[in-house]
């Protein structure tokens, strides 16, 4: 799940595992569900039991194996993974491509999610663009 995007097939086959052991299906007979999938899956601060949906879970999987390429340029994977994918531009902004091994489709699948958390610490400033990256902290205080 950390490396490789599955198939909905799968995920939603693996969420009715689960939901079926908190149901207690005996024998092909299934107990009544007094309580919504959608609240078992919410987050324990959130009044749920903190429940896993393995669609979300295996996206946040691969965003953070995203993450990490951006984050240790020089680690073995990340450099192969430049080599070959995005020579000339960096991850976020880098083509999938039709030819493109399912490891690589599978982090670029998650990078969406991973777009949507980042911010830039603008630093220098030398490798940002200005216009278009995302560099102030969304309806805070707005200081970067």
């Amino acid at each position: 799940m950390g490396i490789f995007k599955l198939p909905k097939q799968l995920v939603k086959k693996l969420n009715k595992l689960v939901r079926s052991f908190w149901w207690g299906q005996k024998a092909q007979e299934q107990k009544v569900q007094w309580v919504p999938w959608s609240q078992m899956s919410k987050s324990k601060t959130l009044g749920g039991l903190g429940l896993r949906d393995f669609e979300n879970f295996n996206c946040a999987l691969l965003a953070k194996q995203g993450w990490r390429v951006i984050t240790t340029p020089n680690s073995l994977g990340a450099k192969v993974l430049k080599e070959k994918y995005f020579k000339h531009s960096s991850f976020l902004f880098a083509k999938t491509g039709h030819n493109s091994s399912f490891l690589w489709q599978s982090i670029t699948s998650a990078r969406p999610l991973l777009k949507e958390g980042l911010i830039w610490r603008v630093g220098d400033g030398e490798s940002m663009e200005i216009w278009n990256d995302k560099w102030f902290p969304p309806k805070t205080s707005y200081q970067p």
